[in-house]
């Protein structure tokens, strides 16, 4: 769109719109964010007075025996949905939701107090798993998926907020955070922002993230990985002390090991840190990956030989395909920068011509994923 071309949408979407008001379009609040809007309007400050006012439904009523009943609702509690995605944060990821809106200490308090009101009330319909077969696992599903969305709640628009509280604060937090493993959601991504107040927490974080790293379910491995990138960039920053524990060692040796469970978001996670954070990488762990895309080039290769399935089977290496590409990408753009002396490795050209030749159009695009990234050492 031309700057002419957003400036009529932005007056046609606030066109008529009361102060204080946001349209009336069936879009979430965080969306507004985003849209353009003429300059008079501060869409920042209405749609933070909108999402203090939300409160979340208790869709789960308990009866004088004890019997759990759920009376439907969204897949998503939408106040926490709504400060997931809309409050700014202390690392802004590029694969992350854009957030804009600052808190205060009061505010979070109020957004705290809301949630683990929320959390009391519906955790009763997660005691049991009697409930999958009465309501066809609708109610649990919405409820775990408003729990998922506690990584960025709390990492964004709580933790960061909490200078100065003392246990009686913290406690009830780190319960609710214990309740949620129980259940089989690891909110493990938002623990590195606990160091920006607490750093006597280190230990804990260090284990709990080691834990979902050393795990051997997906979700967990998922969300470890994901924790260790925040971790790295919140360290740069200087914003909490590095990890003793050397978690970044572990989430690339799931990627040099080939460990199946979260494998997807491992690579990910490491080639992105490739890029945003190099200098958090040595020679020596750069050369282990290098190493590694040998042998991940031997057990994806397609066609599958018959008779020999491998680490993977044949319809999972598509992706694996192209998130390996994009890994010999990030590492050759690490190369660029640190080791430019160098010509290209024979594992940066294997797999950059793999991917020039191969029939599927998502494996010949991964080795280009990274064109236009502009990598950048803080030396």
């Amino acid at each position: 769109m031309t700057i002419e071309q957003k400036n009529a949408l932005g007056l046609l979407i606030w066109s008529g719109v009361p102060e204080g008001e946001l349209p009336g379009l069936p879009l979430a609040y965080f969306s507004y964010l985003h849209l353009p809007h003429p300059e008079e309007v501060d869409v920042v400050k209405r749609v933070k007075e909108h999402i203090l006012n939300l409160s979340p439904v208790k869709a789960v009523s308990v009866g004088a025996d004890g019997s759990v009943s759920y009376s439907g609702g969204q897949l998503e509690e939408r106040m926490i949905s709504e400060v997931a995605m809309a409050s700014k944060p202390v690392v802004q990821l590029a694969d992350e939701t854009k957030g804009l809106i600052d808190w205060n200490r009061d505010d979070a308090k109020v957004l705290w107090l809301k949630a683990l009101d929320w959390w009391s009330n519906d955790k009763a319909f997660l005691r049991n798993n009697q409930e999958d077969a009465l309501f066809g696992g609708w109610g649990r599903d919405a409820i775990l998926a408003t729990l998922e969305r506690f990584d960025f709640f709390l990492a964004r628009a709580i933790f960061p907020y909490m200078h100065g509280e003392g246990d009686e604060e913290w406690n009830p937090i780190l319960d609710f955070l214990s309740e949620a493993k129980e259940k089989g959601v690891y909110l493990v991504i938002c623990l590195p922002y606990i160091l920006l107040h607490r750093p006597d927490q280190k230990s804990k974080v260090e284990t709990e993230i080691g834990g979902c790293l050393s795990a051997g379910t997906e979700n967990a491995v998922n969300a470890g990985a994901a924790a260790v990138r925040h971790w790295v960039h919140l360290s740069s920053m200087g914003s909490v002390e590095e990890s003793d524990r050397d978690l970044l060692g572990d989430l690339i040796n799931r990627v040099i090991y080939r460990r199946r469970e979260g494998i997807h978001s491992c690579i990910r996670q490491v080639s992105l840190l490739l890029l945003e954070k190099p200098d958090s990488f040595s020679w020596e762990r750069v050369q282990a990956l290098l190493a590694s895309l040998v042998p991940w080039h031997d057990v994806i290769r397609l066609p599958a030989e018959a008779g020999i399935c491998g680490d993977f089977p044949e319809e999972e290496r598509p992706d694996l395909r192209a998130l390996i590409g994009m890994l010999a990408a990030a590492l050759a753009k690490w190369l660029s920068l640190k080791k430019s002396e160098l010509d290209e490795l024979s594992e940066i050209k294997l797999w950059r011509e793999t991917c020039d030749q191969d029939p599927l159009p998502e494996v010949r695009r991964s080795f280009k994923t990274w064109n236009n990234f502009k990598i950048r050492s803080e030396d």
